[in-house]
């Protein structure tokens, strides 16, 4: 084969619109920051200043979604089922008996709010679970009072019907004066301070102008009162038994309900079956003398073996009670309930005129706490009504107190 130098045929030349493949002058640099759109090459039969075409728009990139929150607070673990479709979350068991059991739960929301979830269990029976959802019909008709745990509603899953409530935080008054460390002591003045707040949240209950149509707690014991942690305030805690005097007044005859030593003479076992407002005070009286004496009621002898409920509490104490509480505790625990104050503002009626007397300020005033409005249109019906039985002028100052504590406690009339 000849070569061109050789002088034999030559390559043809190439075509002149054929550009060598490993050409640099091939490649055009475009700057893609201004690029905003291209121009259809020129092609055979192609006009050659073609119309630009736009570049199709980006699709808008899809919004973010929001964070989820956490149904728990950092570090809480759950026990592994919700109620609520997973609005409340159980992360510790509180107790547990005949009843249910009790959780601490928080809520699915901003600052997970702490609860408390009472679970009635289906081996109770369909009665059991009638009277939870009375109770959290009746909580819910008391909502609003700030010494009732608020009830946020009653569920019925898990085979299982659940009551959601607010914690409070601290201990009942039965565990202050038994098991806190150090223990408190329930002296005279804290007594009255017991006594003034769980009065006004008995008058609330007792008033027969509220929704709920005027409630008795029928179960009123230290374990069934706390004290709140953050200020000291009392509140009355589990109305699983709670029944309004409407339907009290249409039963013949109540079954028994309550605590034995905390339950007034005509409501226990083996009494006539009747539930009054007194009772609630009989069982307030029976509490403020197991918390001054730390011995059970029940284990206390009768002043009188022919009269139940009158209890001989004085020997038990470790220290002196004033003339004023010796009568007040005396007359809520007056076997007798005519005898008795018969509701809870005549008991701050009293107090206040007890110490009238005495030209001392009343501990109904010094011990009313900043939240709790004295129900003073209700007390001042019960001091007129007390006058009233008195056979005193309602316009007289002061009340006098015919009799001593002893006296009266002594000398109850059958009804």
């Amino acid at each position: 084969m000849s070569s061109p130098a050789d002088g034999g045929p030559s390559a043809p030349p190439a075509p002149a619109d054929t550009a060598p493949v490993n050409s640099t002058d091939s490649f055009v640099v475009i700057n893609t920051a201004d690029y905003t759109g291209y121009t259809q090459a020129s092609e055979p039969g192609t006009a050659a200043n073609s119309t630009a075409v736009a570049a199709p728009a980006a699709p808008p990139a899809p919004a973010p979604e929001p964070a989820k929150m956490p149904a728990l607070p950092p570090g809480v673990v759950g026990l592994g089922w919700t109620i609520g479709d997973g609005l409340f979350t159980p992360t510790k068991e509180l107790g547990r008996g005949g009843f249910g059991t009790t959780y601490l739960a928080y809520k699915n929301s901003p600052g997970w709010p702490k609860l408390v979830i009472k679970e009635c269990l289906p081996t109770n029976g369909p009665d059991a679970k009638e009277n939870f959802r009375a109770e959290a019909l009746k909580l819910t008709q008391l909502g609003g009072h700030h010494q009732i745990p608020t009830c946020y509603g009653c569920y019925e899953e898990r085979d299982s019907l659940f009551l959601v409530q607010d914690f409070i935080s601290g201990g009942d008054c039965w565990k202050q004066a038994c098991e806190k460390v150090p223990r408190v002591v329930y002296d005279e003045e804290k007594i009255w301070e017991l006594l003034v707040q769980t009065m006004n949240v008995l008058s609330y209950c007792h008033d027969k102008r509220n929704e709920a149509g005027g409630l008795v707690h029928r179960d009123i014991k230290p374990a069934n009162i706390m004290c709140r942690e953050e200020d000291g305030l009392y509140m009355l805690i589990d109305f699983g038994a709670v029944k309004d005097m409407a339907s009290l007044r249409k039963e013949k005859d109540v079954e028994w309900c309550g605590t034995a030593g905390y339950d007034a003479p005509e409501m226990g076992k083996g009494g006539a079956g009747k539930v009054y407002f007194c009772s609630d005070l009989y069982a307030m009286g029976a509490t403020v003398v197991f918390l001054m004496t730390l011995v059970e009621p029940m284990f206390m002898p009768q002043s009188d073996p022919n009269v139940p409920g009158v209890l001989e509490w004085r020997s038990y104490m470790t220290w002196r009670a004033s003339p004023q509480l010796e009568y007040v505790v005396d007359k809520m625990l007056a076997p007798n309930p005519a005898q008795r104050y018969q509701d809870a503002p005549e008991v701050l009626a009293s107090i206040d005129d007890l110490f009238a007397e005495a030209n001392k300020e009343s501990p109904a005033i010094r011990y009313q706490h900043p939240q709790s409005p004295r129900p003073v249109e209700l007390i001042e019906k019960a001091r007129a009504r007390m006058l009233t039985q008195l056979g005193r002028d309602q316009s007289a100052p002061g009340l006098t107190h015919t009799r001593t504590p002893q006296q009266s406690l002594n000398s109850y009339a059958p009804l």
